[in-house]
């Protein structure tokens, strides 16, 4: 029951770390302010921004331990950003405050990302949608997110 837990909560961090650089990632003409805001507020909408992107594909790409490895340490800065200002983001007044505090937080883990060693804003992005469909990708980036957090 414990590695249950712990897979869910590892998907649940996956798909809330990924959605904010997601947002950050797009070059969209005319942004969607609500999809910053929604991002940090939904479960279900990270992993639903780009669906098509994979679903042709047959291939899965494989991914090495120091890869893992790297994505599991951009995983654990960005969730730790992302609830360093999940406090903030509540208490913003309007929208536009929230879409402030949003960009500054995406900014922040967009860096994050490039400072791991071996870790791209586009890798991680991919090895995020990969591990939305790959269980075992997702087990073993769960396995190495356990492990550094004891």
């Amino acid at each position: 029951m414990t590695i249950r837990k712990t897979m869910t909560a590892v998907g649940l961090s996956l798909g809330l770390a990924a959605a904010p650089v997601a947002v950050m990632a797009q070059d969209s003409e005319e942004p969607n302010e609500e999809q910053g805001i929604q991002t940090m507020d939904s479960e279900t909408q990270p992993m639903q921004s780009e669906p098509e992107t994979m679903q042709g594909d047959t291939e899965t790409a494989s991914y090495d331990d120091a890869e893992v490895d790297a994505f599991a340490d951009a995983v654990i800065q960005i969730t730790e950003i992302r609830n360093s200002y999940a406090g903030e983001l509540q208490g913003a007044s309007d929208q536009e405050e929230q879409q402030q505090i949003m960009q500054k937080a995406n900014a922040e883990m967009q860096a994050a990302i490039e400072e791991v060693d071996g870790m791209t804003v586009d890798r991680y992005l991919a090895m995020a949608e990969q591990a939305a469909q790959d269980e075992d990708l997702t087990q073993r980036i769960g396995a190495r997110i356990e492990t550094k957090m004891q």
